[in-house]
């Protein structure tokens, strides 16, 4: 069911020039040089094979152009992809990154809950990722792990169906969330912060990852690193997956689309809480996608570099 928020009357005039248009935020701090190493150790460090990943596309969110890249204009229309990711870890069994739309987050976020712009959220009955992988024979109890890049609720929101995993959050992110007032909360932490299988992770406090700032060997294995992507919100993460065919960064709203990270083409100020850390983060995913060729980028909104990817290894539920 879709529902419209009214964008407010400022934004109609923007201009576009065909060329990012907004100006850029200084940096935080200096990227971090990538070892020339580090696509070798990708390899030596994982001790784990038969990682898998398989894409669900759980709705569609439909905008301005200019809203989400300054490279695009403010009269075009976008539709978006609302993704999720299922990893099949050999030891650890399913792990879902984000948990995308269903029908009652989207009509909550066409109430206006998501950042204020103009948005058309979409999620037919049975596009939700439960009920996709009802379909394909996999109970929901066989996720074990859940991954949230934020605690937004079109990540977020669909926790319900997973009872039985463990969600894996930013404690950084939790706090910030936590400590938003009531009707600025589009997820409240407080309905699990009781439960028994809460794991709450503190990337500050980790080493870098390539030109990641800090990153986090969530099995200990060389398969899943947590990564820090501020910007979007305070304790906004990415998922760096190694797979057998090559690595793939899962970036959350570290990015929306591919023109954020390959052109520095901000998307509009209302969806990034810290414009510094947001550009900062996509000078980071740029420096790594340089540094390891093989690397596929996954927006928080596009699934593109799928297409562009020219790897078999990534496929797409059709739902």
């Amino acid at each position: 069911m879709k529902r419209i928020a009214l964008l407010c009357a400022a934004f109609a005039g923007c201009a576009f020039s065909g060329v990012p248009n907004r100006p850029l935020p200084p940096l935080r701090q200096t990227v971090r040089a990538v070892p020339q190493s580090f696509p070798e150790k990708l390899v030596t460090r994982r001790n784990v094979s038969g990682v898998t990943l398989r894409i669900y596309n759980t709705g569609a969110i439909h905008t301005s152009g200019g809203a989400v890249s300054a490279m695009k204009s403010w009269s075009s229309k976008v539709t978006l992809d609302a993704p999720c990711f299922l990893i099949q870890h050999p030891k650890e069994g399913l792990i879902l990154f984000d948990t995308g739309l269903t029908t009652s987050t989207a009509r909550a976020l066409g109430a206006g809950m998501l950042t204020g712009l103009v948005v058309d959220f979409e999620a037919k009955p049975g596009q939700d990722i439960a009920s996709q992988l009802w379909a394909e024979g996999v109970a929901v109890d066989k996720v074990k792990w859940i991954i949230l890049s934020h605690l937004h609720l079109d990540h977020a929101g669909g926790l319900g169906a997973f009872g039985g995993a463990t969600i894996v959050v930013s404690r950084r992110e939790w706090e910030d969330q936590k400590a938003q007032p009531k009707g600025a909360k589009q997820f409240d932490p407080a309905a699990l912060e009781s439960g028994p299988k809460l794991k709450l992770v503190d990337l500050e406090g980790e080493p870098p990852y390539g030109a990641f700032d800090h990153g986090l060997d969530l099995f200990s294995d060389g398969t899943i690193e947590l990564v820090a992507l501020p910007g979007h919100t305070p304790g906004s993460m990415g998922a760096w997956v190694n797979l057998d065919g090559g690595p793939v960064l899962l970036a959350g709203d570290a990015a929306w689309v591919v023109d954020n990270y390959m052109d520095l083409a901000l998307p509009e100020e209302k969806a990034m809480k810290d414009p510094v850390a947001y550009r900062h983060s996509l000078e980071v995913i740029r420096a790594m996608r340089d540094a390891v060729p093989r690397l596929v980028v996954f927006p928080g909104r596009d699934l593109t570099p799928r297409k562009l990817s020219n790897r078999d290894d990534l496929p797409l539920a059709v739902h």
